[in-house]
């Protein structure tokens, strides 16, 4: 079986017993089979706004660090100096909240 697509061909194996070749449509031997290109214009690849915008802002995402280092020093000091609370209320309804939302996954 040939498929023809564009420029590009591709051929099936037979796997008969008296081994593998590639074959066409009539049984012959890739030997026997002979395809001519089609001529055709070059290609082209056209990006949408959308798409070069966001290869714009994954560029600049690669240069922000992972961790903000400023923020994590910032709350290594107020733990250490007693300064750091937690409000216990608002962890505890963001806890019950993750729960409920993985129920519904």
């Amino acid at each position: 079986m040939v498929d023809k697509i564009n420029t590009y061909v591709t051929r099936s194996v037979d796997i008969s017993k008296s081994g593998s070749r590639p074959v066409d449509q009539k049984g012959q031997s890739a030997g026997e089979l002979s395809v001519k290109p089609e001529k055709s214009g070059a290609d082209a690849v056209s990006l949408t706004d959308t798409a070069t915008r966001l290869k714009q802002i994954e560029v600049r995402l690669s240069d922000v660090p992972e961790i903000n280092r400023a923020r994590v020093e910032d709350l290594r000091q107020q733990i250490q100096s007693g300064q750091y609370k937690i409000d216990v209320g608002s962890l505890a309804d963001k806890l019950i909240q993750v729960e409920k939302d993985l129920s519904r996954a």
